[in-house]
């Protein structure tokens, strides 16, 4: 019984420091981009500071990984006002939608470059 409230409380602090992490990237990322008066959302920065303590550490801690599957689980729920919006301005997607297929189109190929670039750097950077 006391191994089972241990494991408990130890996972619940384990989600708590990954949830404090986040946290702490976030905020700052936010501070540097108020003090260095930059035109990049905050969270952004946060991103890219969680992003290279991770290079350097080498490895995902626990807790992290537990609060990101948790999060990515729900990651749907913040698209639900979005289709509300289309819904709403349909008329606007109407008259610009094309518009907005192609830029969704250029994205999709950006990225997909992008990542085929890093997976390559990252490929011969292990050999």
């Amino acid at each position: 019984m006391l191994d089972r409230v241990h494991i408990r409380v130890c996972l619940a602090l384990q989600w708590l420091l990954g949830a404090a992490l986040l946290l702490a990237c976030q905020l700052a990322g936010e501070a540097a981009v108020r003090a260095l008066s930059w035109p990049v959302p905050g969270a952004v920065v946060g991103m890219l500071l969680l992003w290279g303590g991770l290079c350097l550490v080498g490895c995902v801690p626990r807790g992290l990984a537990l609060v990101a599957g948790a999060l990515l689980s729900h990651l749907m729920l913040p698209l639900i006002p979005l289709v509300a919006g289309v819904g709403e301005h349909l008329a606007l997607l109407r008259q610009y939608g094309v518009a907005v297929l192609l830029v969704c189109a250029a994205g999709v190929v950006a990225t997909t470059i992008c990542a085929a670039v890093a997976y390559t750097a990252a490929a011969r950077r292990s050999r």
